[in-house]
């Protein structure tokens, strides 16, 4: 099945004939995934666009949990938020997360 997502390409790493493009949906459910895109750099066009089996698909079912089960995430992060007043969590910041430094966003 194809269909039309609008997402946000927010990197994009350069490979041999080919450039690995990191994405976020514009839209729910959001979900952030990357793709493979061949490049054919003699005739200046861009050829096939794939990604490792199911993973296109597992970004968008995840983003439909979270969708489906909303108040169970919330509950999910209310907990995370108090374990990590409570231990010495490490993790990163939602700043870095949202920012463009870091490839795909936990």
């Amino acid at each position: 099945m194809t269909g039309h997502l609008d997402i946000t390409v927010h990197q994009i790493y350069g490979a041999t004939d080919a450039a690995v493009v990191f994405a976020v949906s514009k839209k729910d459910p959001k979900f952030h995934t990357s793709v493979i895109v061949g490049i054919d750099l003699d005739n200046k066009k861009i050829g096939d666009v794939g990604a490792y089996e199911g993973s296109v698909e597992s970004a968008i079912t995840t983003g439909l949990y979270v969708m489906a089960y909303e108040k169970e995430f919330q509950k999910l992060d209310e907990f995370c938020e108090e374990m990590a007043k409570k231990y010495a969590v490490i993790g990163m910041r939602q700043e870095a997360v949202l920012s463009n430094e870091y490839p795909c966003p936990v």
